[in-house]
């Protein structure tokens, strides 16, 4: 029964047009002057991640000047020409002012590049710390001191602020320190930060912290093994100000408008889901192989329409599937056919007493109307060629026939022996056994008796096989081809009253015989073009002499080569016969 597809009235995509548009209309407009002053303000979200990166450079200049005063200071201590790098170290480093050294039980050796700056002697009191860096103040100037204690040597390596100072320059967006023991060698004019930072222990810290009622993000770096910290800091209220308030004016219009949304899907998800799961319900139930189940909608929206659309793919599947279990059982029984007529058929070589035969046989189908037998009976061997009319699976089952009455005259000749010498008997046979199966097929035949020297045959309207005497010659004429076509009779099956006559042919030892249907000769290429019987004997007289094997598969490949793809529609079978 063919369901009733209904026609559209009110389209889903108006429903939901009408809905999102009065949600969206509400929402957006409202909403995108906001937005678009946050992506104005954007970039001041991230502004922990600016501070960071710039102390880091700050931090990492600083650590790379003071190794170079530790390096130049390392060179006056190890090198041997000592006043010659000296006196490179003093002219090439502008920020080096002097040298000095103690050593126990000597007096105090210094050098000063230019006027002798006093430093104070605590300076010099640096216990049993190995190497360091201090600082110190003199009037308005500030310098620091780098020294090393190598056993009861004591050297201090002096330098101004300016290789500190020349690297950090000032920004209106960002305040910088630098401090040595929680002491300002260095700042910027603005104040942003003015507490005090324990170093043990801590390597790297960013925080918000309050100066004179502002509030700053500041950064801290220790350098130099903790001693020098890089301090960088920003005005937190200027910098987040925009974003602080988009975030809470979006964060409460967002409830808002997330509270009204939610309601009104709520609200219409009810009434449209509603069916979309019964169509749900519907594809679990075909899932489950359950093709009978049909779903149930009122609605005359797509939704409706493809709940019809649904009822009626599920009652054309289960038509569907009731022809595929058809089909695989005629498949089956196909396939079964095909194994059956496989085993009616002898090998595909046989060396009999008086000739040897090649055979290549094809079907068009899964089941072919092309037959050929073989007998030994004593002294004789018997070849049987046929072809039913049509192909498939009618003409297996006649086939059938004709194999059974083989095994027959098996039988019938261990009663009359000259029964298997006579071709025009064999024939007659096989043309009862047609005509006692009650069906409108009929089929052409050959049938070869061959004898020491002597070829008995008949032709039941088949075409003519080739007789070729064995001239040793290479390639072979089309008039050495000698067709077999003396005393043809009717088919068999036509008439249960055909008489047939046999004909007698001498031959000597390696003459050929060539037995086919008409299947190769009748076959086309893309153009549709017979391959023919020229085609067919001009290609057997340059390949007979090639040998048994060889001879019919040259045949065969210049017979697909021909059609070019083209698949014959009609059954094709050669046999080659070398006379002993």
């Amino acid at each position: 029964m063919k369901n009733e597809i209904r026609r559209v009235i009110f389209p889903i995509n108006l429903k939901l047009t009408f809905v999102v548009l009065s949600i969206t209309a509400v929402s957006l407009s409202s909403y995108i002057w906001l937005a678009l002053d946050l992506f104005k303000t954007d970039k001041v979200a991230y502004v922990f991640e600016a501070v960071e990166k710039q102390n880091e450079q700050i931090s990492q200049l600083i650590a790379k000047s003071f190794e170079e005063i530790s390096f130049a200071h390392q060179l006056l201590l190890e090198g041997k020409d000592f006043s010659k790098i000296r006196s490179k170290i003093f002219s090439t480093n502008e920020s080096i002012l002097g040298h000095i050294e103690f050593r126990k039980g000597k007096n105090q050796y210094s050098y000063f590049k230019g006027r002798e700056i006093i430093v104070p002697p605590e300076v010099f009191r640096t216990g049993n710390i190995k190497t360091g860096i201090r600082g110190f103040k003199l009037g308005n100037k500030r310098y620091f001191v780098h020294f090393i204690n190598i056993g009861e040597l004591k050297s201090f390596v002096i330098f101004s602020s300016a290789q500190i100072k020349d690297i950090i320059s000032e920004s209106k967006l960002y305040s910088y320190k630098v401090m040595l023991n929680n002491e300002v060698l260095i700042g910027s004019r603005q104040k942003f930060w003015d507490g005090e930072f324990d170093l043990v222990g801590h390597h790297f810290q960013t925080f918000t912290s309050d100066f004179q009622g502002e509030k700053y993000i500041v950064s801290i770096i220790p350098t130099m093994g903790e001693s020098i910290v890089s301090i960088t800091g920003i005005n937190y209220n200027k910098a987040l100000a925009a974003s602080t308030k988009l975030r809470n004016t979006s964060l409460y219009f967002g409830f808002l408008v997330a509270g009204i949304v939610i309601i009104l899907i709520l609200l219409f998800s009810a009434v449209m889901t509603k069916s979309i799961k019964k169509l749900y319900l519907g594809s679990i139930e075909l899932a489950k192989t359950n093709f009978s189940y049909r779903v149930k909608l009122k609605q005359r929206d797509e939704i409706g329409v493809l709940g019809d659309s649904f009822n009626d793919m599920a009652g054309k599947i289960q038509v569907y599937m009731e022809e595929m279990k058809e089909k695989a059982r005629l498949e089956n029984e196909l396939n079964t056919a095909k194994l059956v007529q496989k085993s009616f058929f002898p090998t595909n070589r046989i060396d009999g007493k008086n000739m040897a035969l090649k055979a290549y046989y094809q079907p068009a189908s899964e089941c072919g109307g092309d037959w050929w037998g073989y007998l030994n009976i004593g002294k004789v061997d018997i070849v049987i060629l046929l072809d039913v009319t049509g192909h498939g699976t009618a003409a297996a089952l006649m086939t059938a026939v004709i194999h059974n009455a083989l095994t027959a005259i098996k039988y019938i000749t261990e009663q009359d022996p000259s029964f298997a010498q006579d071709s025009a008997k064999i024939m007659q046979f096989l043309n009862d056994s047609m005509c006692s199966v009650d069906i409108d097929l009929n089929a052409t035949a050959f049938v070869a008796v061959f004898e020491v020297g002597r070829l008995n045959y008949c032709n039941a309207s088949h075409n003519p096989p080739y007789f070729v005497k064995n001239t040793g010659s290479e390639i072979y004429k089309k008039n050495e081809f000698v067709p077999l076509m003396e005393k043809i009779g009717s088919r068999l099956g036509e008439n249960k009253e055909s008489q047939y006559e046999s004909v007698i042919v001498d031959y000597g030892p390696r003459d050929y015989m060539v037995l086919y249907t008409d299947g190769i000769v009748e076959a086309t290429n893309l153009e549709g073009k017979q391959f023919g019987t020229r085609n067919f004997i001009k290609n057997l007289g340059g390949n007979l002499s090639l040998g048994f094997e060889k001879s019919l598969d040259a045949l065969i490949k210049s017979f697909y080569e021909f059609v070019e793809g083209n698949e014959p529609d009609d059954d094709i079978s050669v046999l080659r016969v070398d006379l002993k």
